[in-house]
Formats: structure tokens, sequence, C-alpha cells
């Protein structure tokens, strides 16, 4: 029940922490093309975590995992770090970089979202080791799409609002945060033999590379 209370007191602290610092970026838009991509991509983002709080809803009835080793609520703090950077932290959006931003975000949520539908009731935010493995669509081809499409959508915010603090706390915070998450996840999955078997098949992030 510990880690379980943890981790909605860091939900619900990050939401009530994030409220204020967003309307005061969105009062700060001025020309046409930052509502066009500062707000699409508030609102695509807002829109996917919406999305995927039905996961975190349908935890609540799940038994406890005690396989993270911290690194959910790791994780976490850097997200929040990533968007308070890009929306306290200044910057303009441009055009180009910002619909490059886009981009990544939709791409990233794709790959995610792939990973997560594939796996349906079986997906979950918690580490935890699964009734059979899962070969098919996507993970015919990477172990680990989830981790790899928050990565790419999250690179995306920093060029959405064009922000050198953002990119500091995706490099810094983010990405080592999501990479031992992985490593973590990883050495408990392999404890199943079907699981290492099918991990001497399939990289984590890049086929043929890692």
């Amino acid at each position: 029940m510990a880690s379980r209370a943890r981790a909605l007191t860091i939900t619900a602290l990050a939401v009530a922490g994030l409220g204020g610092p967003l309307v005061w970026r969105l009062t700060r838009f001025e020309r046409a093309e930052e509502w066009a991509i500062g707000g699409g991509g508030v609102a695509l983002y807002v829109s996917w975590m919406a999305w995927e709080s039905r996961v975190s809803v349908a935890e609540l009835g799940k038994e406890e995992a005690n396989l993270d080793g911290g690194s959910m609520e790791l994780a976490a703090t850097a997200k929040v770090l990533l968007l308070l950077g890009a929306l306290l932290g200044g910057g303009v959006t441009a055009l180009w970089p910002g619909l490059l931003g886009i981009a990544l975000l939709v791409l990233g949520i794709a790959i995610r979202a792939a990973g997560v539908v594939t796996l349906g009731e079986h997906y979950s935010h918690r580490i935890r080791i699964p009734s059979e493995v899962v070969e098919r669509g996507i993970y015919g081809w990477i172990r680990h799409p989830a981790y790899v499409g928050t990565l790419i959508a999250h690179a995306g915010i920093p060029l959405v609002f064009m922000n050198p603090w953002a990119a500091g706390a995706w490099t810094l915070a983010w990405l080592p945060a999501v990479v031992y998450r992985t490593v973590l996840e990883d050495r408990a999955l392999r404890a199943d033999p079907d699981y290492a078997d099918y991990a001497q098949r399939v990289k984590r992030w890049i086929p043929g590379v890692w």
C-alpha cells in the first residue's frame, strides 16, 4: 500500500503543480503560430495523459507490485522536471522546430499506444511478471515499445516550446530514468525462461542494436 499511496501522492502533486505554470504559459502566447504549435502540443499531451489515465485507474484494482525499485517515482519526478522546464523556462515557440516537436509527439504516442493496445488488460504502469510473453505486433520488433514511445514523445516537448531547460531535463533526468526502469524491468522479467528466450531474439529499444 505504501508504494501505491506514494505514487498517487506524486501524481496529485504533479497535476496540481503543473496547472498554474500551464495557465501562465498559455497566457504568454501572442502569435498565431504559438497558439497553433504550443496550444496544439498542450492539447495533444493532455489528451494522451487522459487516455493513459485509464491504466492508472485500473492499477487501483490490482494486487500491489513491489518490483519497481522506486523507478516509477523516479520517472514521475523526471517528467515533472521536464514539463516545468518547458512551461516556465522561457523560450519562444517557432514554426519549424515546433512542427518537428509535434511530429515527435505524435510518433512517440503512436508507438507507445501500439504497445499498450497490444498488451491490453495485461499492460501495467507497474513492473509485473506477465502470465504470458507477448511477441505479436510491435513486440516482435522491440521488447519495450512503451518506453521507446514515451522517450520519443517527450523529446518533442523541448522543440514545441524551444526550451533549453526542458532539453536538459530530458537528457539528464528523463532519459536516465527510463533507461534505469527498462533495465530493472528486464532483470525482473528474465526470471521467466520464456521471456529470457524472447530477449535473446528481440532487442529492448532498437532492433538489432539494444
